[in-house]
């Protein structure tokens, strides 16, 4: 979920966006309301990452709770190879609110600020703004749906806390804003009430998950004490993965990812990952269509909408069906 879950989140309770409260909860106990009555006529999701298991898990449900519902869904997404691509995911947004939608919903983690100025021309048309899998990146959405951000870092920070060894932490995230500076400056928070845990570093890929490996092995050089590597982002997995086992520290240095993908569940068999922080995808996207429905009949929604989340080990990641990922 690449969902960064950090998320961002990653996820994903789902990134997944890859990182809680209960499914439905807020976070910030804050609501949104809208005064308008009208039936919506469609609903427009910019999928930031065709083709990745999770946000075609989120994509359907989006569109089976649209139909559900008798609103028109609309999905429109980046070819493979711009998956994540915040130039592209804008272009796509200016396009969709252009082209006129009664609500539009889409991925911000990454480059958050980038897209105020994208919410603020939506909400000038009357649009509604939901943003998935992005947390409190951006104030002027009407709300959020998928990973609860800071409860994903306290979750890390309790999961490290229980863990093994030397609990020396660094992170790969995409960039220093948005949802992975909400999600890191969490974590090193968090961390602090977990005696032995440290945090140590972090390293930026700006959204291009092929820097990881590369980027995993100077970080190991420059911080050798690094123990636990944490990930929101499910297209970081097999870079990290890889810069584990070259620097042939399996055991040594242990990854916390994001989603039951398939380079997840291979890092997870390998060892090179401890554990998978997965999210019940599905609510991610009829919880967004849902939202939308309810304000345009003039209810409130949550602000912050968490859902399902769990760790998945090896020890137990049999126990969770195909809708966690």
């Amino acid at each position: 979920m690449r969902v960064e879950r950090i998320a961002a989140a990653v996820a994903a309770c789902t990134g997944a966006a890859v990182l809680a409260a209960g499914c439905g909860s807020s976070s910030d106990g804050g609501s949104a309301t809208a005064s308008s009555s009208g039936k919506l006529k469609s609903v427009t999701m910019i999928n930031p990452a065709p083709g990745q298991p999770a946000w075609d898990a989120i994509v359907k449900c989006f569109k089976s709770e649209a139909a559900a519902q008798g609103v028109k869904a609309i999905v429109n997404g980046p070819p493979g190879a711009s998956a994540y691509n915040p130039t592209a995911l804008r272009q796509l947004t200016e396009q969709a609110i252009d082209r006129g939608t009664s609500a539009i919903a889409i991925n911000t983690s990454f480059s958050a600020p980038s897209f105020d100025a994208l919410i603020k021309q939506a909400k000038a048309k009357g649009m509604y703004v939901g943003t998935l899998e992005s947390g409190e990146a951006n104030a002027g959405r009407d709300f959020d749906v998928g990973l609860d951000i800071t409860g994903y870092a306290k979750k890390a920070a309790e999961f490290i806390g229980k863990m093994s060894g030397p609990k020396n932490v660094a992170v790969v995230a995409q960039a220093p804003v948005g949802t992975p500076k909400i999600f890191i400056d969490a974590l090193k928070q968090a961390l602090t009430r977990y005696p032995g845990a440290k945090y140590v570093s972090q390293v930026y890929n700006n959204g291009d998950a092929t820097k990881d490996a590369d980027l995993v092995a100077n970080l190991l050089s420059a911080h050798p004490e690094t123990s636990i590597i944490v990930s929101g982002n499910p297209a970081s997995t097999a870079g990290i993965a890889t810069a584990i086992r070259e620097a042939k520290a399996i055991g040594k240095v242990r990854l916390l990812a994001v989603t039951r993908d398939e380079a997840g569940l291979a890092a997870l068999k390998e060892g090179t990952a401890a554990a998978l922080y997965v999210q019940h995808l599905c609510d991610v996207g009829t919880k967004a269509v849902q939202s939308f429905v309810a304000l345009s009949k003039g209810q409130r929604v949550s602000k912050l909408q968490a859902v399902g989340t769990g760790y998945a080990t090896e020890a137990n990641n049999s126990t969770f069906d195909a809708s966690w990922g």
